[in-house]
């Protein structure tokens, strides 16, 4: 008799267990999902260093626009084993990020304006922006 029960029980718990995994699944697959509104670590470097050279340099600032949309145009690995870069376009400006492939690296960055306008270039490490020069021309 129990043999009886147990054939007719197993098909019911064979979906039970189909149907938990396949919605674990979609719950792991919803939350893994950045929001819509929250941009890529990438951007947030962007950000910083453009806020970096408005604020350092009060003749820049008006070449700074916040909602400026910047599009990446290459990426390469600078021609050196262990070495990424990615350049950035958007409102006038070009902006190169790279650093060597290692773990506790320092990004190393150039940001021009109008072909050679405005040049600036520095380091990011941890968050924190660090200048290295600035020249603007005409």
């Amino acid at each position: 008799m129990r043999r009886g029960i147990f054939i007719r029980v197993l098909p019911v718990l064979a979906a039970v267990v189909m149907l938990s995994a396949a919605l674990a699944s979609a719950a792991c697959n919803t939350g893994a999902a950045a929001p819509p509104d929250k941009e890529p670590p990438e951007m947030d470097l962007l950000h910083s260093i453009m806020s970096f050279i408005g604020q350092h340099h009060a003749e820049a600032a008006p070449f700074i626009k916040a909602d400026a949309a910047y599009t990446q145009t290459s990426s390469s690995g600078k021609g050196m084993l262990g070495y990424s870069s990615v350049t950035y376009s958007g409102g006038g400006w070009t902006v190169t990020v790279g650093h060597a492939v290692v773990p506790d690296y320092v990004n190393e960055i150039t940001a021009d304006y109008g072909n050679g306008k405005i040049t600036w270039t520095g380091t990011e490490k941890n968050g924190q922006v660090t200048e290295a020069s600035y020249t603007k021309t005409g």
